[in-house]
């Protein structure tokens, strides 16, 4: 099994086509007709995965809760879902699925409303400084296709209500994306990113991005490290799920990041492929793969 990267999209479908490829990872709405029209399967995962723009305290104009609230009620995160995300997706009101986590009556929403985002910035005292919004070039990630797309949309609802929006395109290329986000960059404002989910288990997703002191959001909380290491050795299933949703509240009380979806991720598989092992943890082994013969 050969295993290549291909940032770009049209030059995947195009590899299907001519049958260089068997598979391609990361299907986007944009190229989902042509795909079923030429008769392809559309393989889609339960959505397992979170998308979430995140939110660096280091930076001076984040450092004010209101400002971050004001980008959470900027962004109508329903009609980004609507318009960039596959069908069976849906807005993320917490970093943990429902299928792993039930959301609790404590977590705080955010719906889109611009009125009140501009009122919050006001409360804040903004006064137009520069926020430099980050977001990755030259790959696609299964939570996270079309990331120019995305952060076209983000940046114009957030302009819209009221932030001075710097585009800052960075290489994923080499881990450059990854490596940058996550170290000291008190000009980073936001940035989009996510995870996908491993493990079962809705400890992994809030431990791997809250439980430790990180550059990536600029955020201390003790008392949520405190929660999520308690829930790591905790054996009644009831007091930990308590644990996990109490965890869950604090995080969107606090805002150091904006879940914003659970996507649907799908790859496309060519005529000659008779039987795929899709998986939402991605366990995909690629020995049980059926070729038709």
């Amino acid at each position: 099994v050969a295993v290549l990267a291909i940032p770009n999209l049209h030059e995947r479908l195009y590899g299907l086509d001519t049958q260089q490829l068997d598979v391609f990872d990361a299907v986007s709405p944009s190229i989902l007709r042509e795909l079923v029209q030429s008769g392809y399967q559309v393989l889609q995962r339960d959505p397992l995965a979170v998308l979430y723009l995140g939110m660096n305290q280091a930076h001076p104009v984040m450092q004010n809760l209101h400002v971050r609230q004001a980008v959470a009620h900027a962004l109508f995160r329903g009609d980004m879902v609507d318009s960039l995300q596959l069908a069976g997706s849906y807005v993320a009101h917490q970093f943990n699925p429902p299928s792993l986590l039930e959301r609790s009556d404590e977590v705080t929403t955010y719906n889109g409303d611009l009125n009140r985002a501009t009122n919050l910035l006001a409360a804040a005292g903004y006064d137009g400084e520069p926020i430099e919004f980050w977001y990755p070039t030259g790959a696609e990630r299964v939570y996270m296709t079309q990331p120019q797309k995305l952060f076209s949309y983000l940046a114009g609802r957030l302009t819209a209500a009221g932030f001075n929006i710097v585009a800052k395109p960075v290489s994923w290329d080499d881990g450059d994306y990854m490596s940058q986000v996550m170290g000291d960059a008190s000009d980073r404002a936001l940035h989009l990113f996510g995870r996908n989910v491993y493990v079962r288990d809705p400890l992994y997703l809030l431990a791997e991005l809250f439980e430790q002191p990180n550059r990536e959001f600029g955020w201390r909380n003790t008392a949520v490290a405190d929660v999520l290491a308690q829930a790591r050795v905790e054996d009644d299933a009831d007091a930990r799920t308590a644990m996990l949703s109490q965890v869950e509240a604090a995080i969107s009380l606090d805002l150091p990041a904006i879940p914003l979806t659970f996507p649907i991720t799908a790859l496309a598989s060519g005529h000659d492929v008779e039987f795929y092992p899709i998986s939402p943890v991605l366990d995909e082994q690629y020995e049980r793969i059926q070729l038709r013969t």
